[in-house]
């Protein structure tokens, strides 16, 4: 009975060990409305997610205006989700980036109309420290 005790602990105890071994999954940090002008930090090779809200029909979209050197954004990964098809509804414009190195930055948005010469109805901004 003891020696099968002691061969099923140190089977458990070799399984632990393996399981102890450095995590290679990445992180996603998402950020809202309600993370604007706050400092974050996130290591290399994390997705940071944006969601940000606006109205359809309103000529009014969010765009990127100011990405940190070590980020890049995701092609094709920029979504409009919600109510499209009705005028004034709510929608959420979904932006994906990828840190590719360290150092500290700004990453920003301005909700504008495009062409328009007109200041930004709103703006958001992080502040990104990224370590390796």
């Amino acid at each position: 009975m003891i020696k099968a005790y002691s061969i099923l602990c140190f089977a458990a105890l070799a399984l632990l060990d393996s399981a102890s071994a450095p995590a290679t999954k990445l992180q996603v940090l998402t950020l809202t409305a309600k993370h604007d002008h706050k400092t974050f930090s996130v290591l290399k090779g994390t997705t940071v997610v944006v969601k940000l809200s606006f109205h359809s029909g309103t000529a009014y979209a969010w765009q990127p205006t100011k990405v940190p050197e070590f980020m890049t954004e995701v092609k094709g990964a920029a979504t409009t989700v919600g109510a499209v098809k009705m005028p004034g509804g709510a929608l959420t414009r979904v932006f994906k980036f990828t840190t590719t190195g360290k150092g500290t930055g700004v990453l920003s948005f301005a909700l504008t109309a495009g062409v328009s010469s007109h200041p930004p109805a709103k703006t958001f901004s992080v502040t990104l420290n990224a370590n390796e």
